[in-house]
């Protein structure tokens, strides 16, 4: 069995040389901040509020088996809405029997902000119709399986 000695300098320079930049990633970091930079803030992903699990302009997934909680914690999130200042105009309710879920009927009353149950057939139309119209409010969707 053969044995190498090292010398610590050689361990320092092929530590300096793994750490040198030869793709200039400090550089392209930079050119990506400047370039997000010009995006309207309007245009960013940004949280709701710092006590509410939503985020504007992105998906906000909930997954889980039936009966764990999901619709519990989405309609806690939106009575939280009431007591801000928030983007959101509407909210569209899609599930297959729009409305029958009991966690939701016995919950929407608590929440202030518009909401609108439909079924997936009626959905496609009616978004496309929205959007149609030029609105300043963000549109909250909740699809439900």
């Amino acid at each position: 069995m053969e044995y190498f000695e090292t010398n610590p300098q050689d361990i320092n320079s092929i530590e300096d040389e793994e750490e040198e930049d030869e793709i200039g990633i400090d550089r392209i970091e930079e050119m990506i901040e400047d370039k997000l930079s010009e995006i309207k803030e309007g245009n960013k992903i940004q949280k709701v509020h710092h006590q509410i699990f939503f985020y504007y302009n992105s998906l906000n997934i909930v997954l889980g088996k039936q009966g764990t909680g999901k619709t519990t914690f989405i309609m806690k999130e939106l009575i939280k809405m009431n007591h801000i200042e928030h983007l959101y105009g509407a909210i569209i309710y899609v599930a297959q029997n729009a409305g029958e879920d009991e966690t939701f009927k016995q919950l929407k009353d608590l929440i202030k902000t518009p909401i609108y149950g439909m079924n997936y057939e009626k959905f496609m139309p009616a978004l496309v119709q929205y959007y149609k119209q030029a609105r300043e409010k963000h549109l909250l969707i909740i699809l439900e399986d």
